[in-house]
């Protein structure tokens, strides 16, 4: 879903989202904050959230879990991968974002000791210094994950001593470039949630270089940096010699993921049901890339397109082929609220996960495909680039 999109949803959004939460209002209310005077105590997760508006100058902060048994999830968003989508929602409503304004190259305390928190691998109780008393202001965002409750914060202060992974230790004082910073982590072992993390937060590139990222610019670009790295070594292996089709569906998101035999090549399509909140105009988007890959942002998709494609190279990867690769995702008018690209990147690793249907001719794989799908097949292909290329032999009428 591209930005633009969702901006022109807004007020559609602000309509379910005053519904989905009054169904919550029972058990917000009887929310004890844990606030002292001004000063707020809680275990606060691996993680700060990074605004764009008003770029250079943002609006930044970390979070509080006011839930012990969600903490970890709200850092490493795999974990929440099962979960009801009214579930996921909750925990995150039980969260306090504390923010402050600050220029991305700020060097101040409260950021280096934000910095602290963003470096340990496990949830830090701290104590915040609040201008005002956290109010409950979800926000929703098609990028990042919700939470609940917003304050103003003067300064933090932490009660432990973070808990860093060894490698991360050399890496952050390295005065080097933010995508090495990012690929070395990576071949670390380190995920992309920890990785966005560091990287939102200022603590990778040059010395001179470092800043805030905003959250969402900072998603894409792991994403990215990732999948292109990944891409150098799949480019060069052999290709798959039949046809695979994947499938998974999670939180009413639906995916079906067609690989073929030849050189990388990826498309991704979209589509949404009338019914949606987003409109009646959306219908299929659809985007490309060639095997020298694609200079271009994805507008249409945003991050949704980077993080389903990441999660097909750590596939091929895996196996050792390169492919064509097709990506279907439908999204059903339950997905009213965005809960962040994560779910995108989670659903795909596990479509990979489950038994693939496998052939050796395209004809059987799109019947495979054809009647899982809640939009006809003959329009995807339509506008698709790789299943109407000639080489394929194939007519989208032949059945």
């Amino acid at each position: 879903m591209s930005v633009q999109t969702f901006i022109s949803s807004k007020k559609r959004i602000k309509e379910l989202k005053k519904k989905f939460y009054s169904k919550l209002e029972n058990k917000l209310s009887h929310i004890k904050l844990p606030i002292q005077g001004d000063s707020l105590f809680g275990p606060s997760p691996p993680n700060i959230l990074v605004g764009s508006y008003g770029y250079p100058k943002v609006r930044w902060g970390p979070l509080i879990s006011m839930d012990p048994e969600t903490e970890d999830m709200i850092s490493d968003y795999s974990k929440l991968y099962g979960k009801s989508y009214e579930d996921i929602i909750q925990n995150f409503s039980f969260t306090i974002k504390g923010e402050r304004i600050s220029n991305i190259f700020s060097r101040e305390r409260i950021l280096r000791n934000a910095q602290d928190i963003v470096l340990s691998h496990k949830p830090i109780d701290i104590e915040m210094k609040v201008k005002n008393r956290p109010y409950f202001n979800p926000e929703f965002d098609p990028y990042v994950t919700p939470h609940g409750y917003k304050t103003n914060i003067k300064s933090i202060i932490l009660a432990d001593n973070p808990k860093i992974p060894k490698p991360v230790y050399r890496i952050i004082n390295d005065d080097v470039k933010a995508i090495d910073s990012v690929i070395e982590l990576y071949n670390s072992g380190m995920d992309v949630y920890y990785t966005t993390r560091l990287l939102t937060s200022g603590l990778l590139g040059q010395a001179k270089e470092k800043k805030l990222v905003p959250t969402r610019w900072s998603i894409t670009a792991v994403d990215d940096m990732i999948t292109q790295y990944n891409l150098n070594k799949i480019r060069t292996y052999l290709e798959l010699d039949r046809y695979f089709v994947y499938e998974n569906e999670f939180l009413f998101n639906r995916f079906y993921i067609l690989l073929l035999p030849g050189n990388w090549e990826y498309e991704q399509f979209e589509a949404w049901p009338k019914q949606s909140p987003w409109g009646t105009s959306w219908g299929f988007n659809e985007e490309y890339e060639p095997f020298t890959g694609r200079k271009k942002y994805a507008e249409t998709q945003a991050g949704g397109y980077y993080a389903a494609r990441i999660a097909v190279t750590e596939h091929l990867i895996r196996i050792r082929k390169q492919a064509r690769v097709v990506v279907f995702r439908e999204i059903d008018e339950e997905y009213c609220i965005p809960i962040g690209v994560w779910q995108v990147r989670e659903n795909v690793r596990k479509a990979f996960h489950n038994k693939p249907f496998v052939t050796d001719n395209l004809r059987d794989a799109l019947n495979h495909i054809r009647p899982k799908l809640k939009n006809d097949l003959s329009e995807y292909l339509k506008k698709s680039i790789v299943l109407t290329q000639t080489r394929l032999i194939f007519s989208p009428n032949v059945k």
